[in-house]
């Protein structure tokens, strides 16, 4: 099955990357800037966005959690528009913690429902990483409504630019 052998093939590839890493005190940093004690799977599941709930757990979610059992350390990257995918990837119990990219040019934004999932991943024991554009309002509800343990943020305002005609 294909699906097997890129998961072989990405397993073999991470731990090749994982011995060329080099260590930041006595552990490593994640593509996503986030420190590990130990080797860390940065892991992306960007394509399953086109995928039905169903269809991700029936058919590649297997492959995922044999990925992630792989490394004592996993991150796993997701799309805001993949957020139908959640429930599945919160019951990965060898996954550390979810990053949650927001697609905010792609879905109206919903900051009740975003703070809802957000909420869901740290019930379900993972460290959260959200990274996207916010407001300075957006990021302050998630600080506030959000358990700082185990919580990152990556953020950036939307900055105001001038179109010139002449």
């Amino acid at each position: 099955m294909l699906a097997q052998r890129m998961t072989d093939l990405h397993m073999a590839v991470a731990r090749w990357e994982q011995m060329r890493r080099p260590l930041w005190q006595d552990g490593v940093v994640s593509c996503w800037k986030l420190f590990a004690p130990g080797p860390v799977l940065d892991y992306q599941i960007d394509a399953s966005s086109l995928f039905s709930a169903a269809t991700y757990r029936e058919h590649f979610s297997r492959f995922d959690r044999r990925a992630l059992e792989a490394f004592p350390f996993t991150l796993i990257h997701l799309h805001s528009v993949g957020l139908q995918h959640l429930e599945t990837v919160c019951e990965l119990e060898v996954l550390n913690t979810i990053e949650i990219s927001l697609d905010r040019e792609a879905i109206p934004w919903d900051l009740p429902a975003m703070l809802s999932h957000f909420r869901h991943i740290q019930e379900s024991g993972k460290s959260l990483l959200i990274s996207g554009e916010l407001s300075a309002k957006d990021y302050q509800v998630f600080v506030e409504k959000l358990n700082p343990a185990g919580l990152a943020i990556e953020y950036w305002e939307k900055s105001m630019t001038q179109v010139l005609t002449i």
